[in-house]
């Protein structure tokens, strides 16, 4: 299971990744150490890469599948499918409860008549082209629960009926673009035109009412409009096609908004009944991905294959990177600088770039992932380059046990981002390799 924290405050392709980290404190969970932090950021990387240090330390490089990913009340709802010509298909979809946002009261003998309905969802960010979806809406037919741990392996019980109107289904999404609502300038945002007569009226004609006690208190809402499922239909898009799209569920243009008016009022005056999610709210993402047929499939079968290339996926998979000759290091050496120096494989102008941050983590006793280290991806060189003196120092002293590196795309439940690895035995240019300079008393 991996534990992370997900800030995102900037976006790549307009929405570049950056974010605020916190390195963890390492607690002893056994005799020994389970590592040190990889280093403060401090080193001059080329100081150096250009200093002929040491680089014939052995890399042993895989990929691990995460069989068990929580994605429950994440940074961002994410949306969407594409077809990756490296990893497959991914496909995400958004499960969320709503409240009522504004106290309603009425009249007795009101009759509300139901206008418009309009599901909109705040877009900040996406991954992949921006080429158009098939989306679809079903009300949950099972209720959802702030307290439970949800997995991207989830699902919960739906009505039959796709809400989305025909005409609003099929979109190209825009997540740059200002929107006009009325004559008001919005921020971008998906808008999906839902049924009255399947979402909308019935719930009307109990708001006016004024019996059904639901519309007083939010835990009855929840179990009266249980929530929503947000999803697209074109799960397999055409190789290179598609996209997934991030969303701030809690933004307050991502809501459901019932428009109407009142049956006796001779202007027709316009209302609005207004659901969104708070963060009291439940609401999980539920993600399929399918490496069949692709290289990523074979190297999580067969990790000896990940020395020519390894890979690792959002909500799927990690790389590995193991050091067994490092043991051979004198345990009275003293490490000065060492570099992890990780190349990948990326075409310039690929939509499926790899993150702009990847996360460095250990394996804890009881099995867990924990990320220690954040290292921003550095263009120049298409390599990630990660201080680990203070790794490698703990190893030679016997001060950590030698269990090698997990890595992944930082914002591992709320992206859909993945990473090429070159593997030691890549027939690319770059290489993997560790450099060490240290000397032995």
């Amino acid at each position: 299971m991996i534990q992370q924290q997900n800030n995102w405050t900037s976006w790549r392709k307009g929405f570049t990744l950056s974010a605020t980290f916190l390195l963890a404190l390492l607690v002893a969970t056994s005799c020994k150490k389970e590592t040190n932090t990889i280093g403060l950021g401090a080193l001059d990387p080329d100081a150096l890469l250009n200093s002929g240090g040491v680089d014939t330390f052995k890399l042993t490089t895989f990929s691990v599948a995460e069989d068990s990913v929580p994605t429950d009340n994440q940074a961002f709802g994410i949306l969407g499918a594409y077809h990756d010509p490296k990893f497959g298909t991914f496909n995400a979809s958004i499960y969320t409860q709503f409240h009522l946002s504004n106290t309603i009261s009425f009249d007795a003998g009101d009759v509300a008549v139901v206008d418009s309905v309009v599901l909109s969802l705040r877009y900040r960010g996406y991954y992949g082209e921006l080429d158009p979806q098939s989306f679809e809406v079903y009300e949950l037919d099972e209720a959802l629960d702030i307290d439970s741990a949800y997995y991207k392996d989830d699902i919960k019980a739906l009505k039959l009926a796709n809400l989305v109107l025909p005409s609003s289904a099929i979109q190209t999404p825009n997540p740059s673009d200002s929107v006009l609502v009325g004559t008001t300038k919005k921020p971008a945002q998906l808008r999906l035109r839902l049924d009255p007569a399947l979402f909308g009226n019935t719930l009307m004609t109990d708001a006016t009412s004024g019996t059904n006690p639901a519309f007083t208190d939010d835990a009855l809402f929840e179990d009266y409009m249980k929530g929503l499922h947000i999803k697209v239909s074109n799960a397999n898009p055409s190789l290179g096609k598609g996209g997934v799209f991030y969303f701030n569920l809690e933004d307050n243009n991502s809501k459901v908004t019932i428009y109407y008016h009142l049956q006796a009022d001779a202007n027709a005056t316009p209302y609005e009944l207004v659901l969104e999610v708070e963060d009291n709210c439940a609401d999980f993402n539920h993600v399929e991905i399918d490496n069949s047929g692709y290289a990523v499939a074979n190297v999580l079968l067969d990790s000896i294959i990940g020395q020519n290339q390894y890979y690792a996926q959002a909500f799927q998979s990690r790389g590995k990177v193991e050091f067994p000759t490092l043991n051979n290091l004198s345990k009275k050496a003293v490490v000065h600088n060492a570099l992890l120096v990780i190349p990948i494989a990326h075409q310039t102008f690929s939509s499926f770039y790899p993150s702009n941050q990847l996360s460095v983590g250990y394996k804890t006793d009881e099995g867990k992932i924990v990320g220690f280290q954040v290292i921003a991806y550095d263009d120049s060189r298409k390599s990630y380059i990660v201080d680990v003196r203070n790794y490698v120092q703990d190893i030679v002293t016997g001060d950590a046990e030698n269990r090698g590196v997990f890595l992944y795309p930082t914002f591992f439940s709320s992206t859909a981002e993945r990473i090429i690895f070159n593997g030691p035995n890549t027939t690319n240019k770059e290489k993997p390799k560790l450099i060490v300079k240290y000397t032995e008393y």
